[in-house]
């Protein structure tokens, strides 16, 4: 099989299967070719509504039945939770399951998905203000920390200063304690020297 004629095959009439469909019937959700269209419409001409395919409105299309190849499926087995068609509940495989009308589960669901579009609706200026919200802040990112980043800077200059300040401060004690330490050896030394002279004298006499 050629996979791209067969992805781009036409959609064929549902009632001869061979021409491509050109109408559709909003009563019966059928797609029909124009040679099909008399035999469709013959039972009760005045009930269905025939239209240009591509001006077909969104309704509800109502499947074929897995088990039951030419009927179509209008109702929804609530156990088995998937589309039935009227031959179905009478079958073992569905004995004693509860149906509803595939009709009302479409409605139901669409209005499930209207309230929970309503919320997302009523929730999006509240989320879009968060988001805006994030955006600012990122955007803000590089100012923020820059503005920290000069704060800090500016600490350590301070503290470098200080330092500086103490350590010549200390330096400075440094040097007088030197100096006086140095006087200090002096005197012992000159005190020595002289004591020792006398010595001298006192054992030469």
């Amino acid at each position: 099989m050629d996979l791209q004629r067969s992805a781009q095959k036409d959609i064929r009439c549902e009632h001869c299967e061979t021409a491509v469909i050109q109408r559709h019937c909003e009563l019966c959700h059928v797609n029909l070719c124009i040679a099909c269209i008399g035999k469709h419409v013959s039972d009760d001409y005045d009930k269905h509504k025939v239209v240009p395919f591509k001006e077909q409105k969104s309704t509800l299309i109502f499947p074929k039945c897995i088990t039951h190849r030419t009927k179509k499926c209008y109702l929804q087995c609530w156990k088995c939770n998937i589309p039935v068609c009227s031959l179905c509940p009478a079958t073992k495989k569905h004995k004693k399951h509860t149906f509803f009308p595939l009709s009302e589960v479409y409605n139901q669901k669409k209005k499930f998905i209207s309230n929970e579009k309503k919320e997302l609706q009523d929730l999006s200026p509240t989320y879009k203000a968060i988001v805006n919200d994030v955006e600012k802040q990122i955007s803000n990112l590089d100012g923020d920390y820059g503005k920290l980043a000069d704060l800090v800077t500016n600490h350590g200059n301070e503290w470098h200063r200080e330092i500086d300040r103490v350590t010549k401060k200390m330096k400075n004690e440094f040097y007088e304690m030197k100096s006086k330490h140095r006087c200090l050896l002096k005197n012992i030394w000159i005190k020595s020297n002289r004591y020792s002279l006398v010595l001298i004298e006192s054992c030469v006499l």
